[in-house]
């Protein structure tokens, strides 16, 4: 509401679904037509790889929201 064009989240973890306030915040953004900049995540903890997130779902990476960028390094 304040006329951010992109919102950058460096968070996030992992669970069988997302919180309900996410999901709604995250589609607010979407229908404002807001780039939302997310982290993929950390990988495993005990190896050090990265993890699939269609299968090893990590939220709010794992939205499907049209306006999601996720990223990874």
């Amino acid at each position: 509401d304040q006329g951010a064009r992109i919102i950058n989240l460096s968070l996030g973890g992992p669970g069988r679904r997302p919180h309900p306030a996410l999901v709604r915040a995250m589609d607010y953004a979407d229908k404002k037509g807001v780039l939302i900049v997310a982290a993929a995540g950390n990988g495993d903890p005990m190896s050090g790889l990265g993890l699939n997130i269609d299968l090893h779902k990590t939220f709010p990476a794992s939205l499907t929201n049209t306006s999601l960028l996720v990223v990874a390094s």
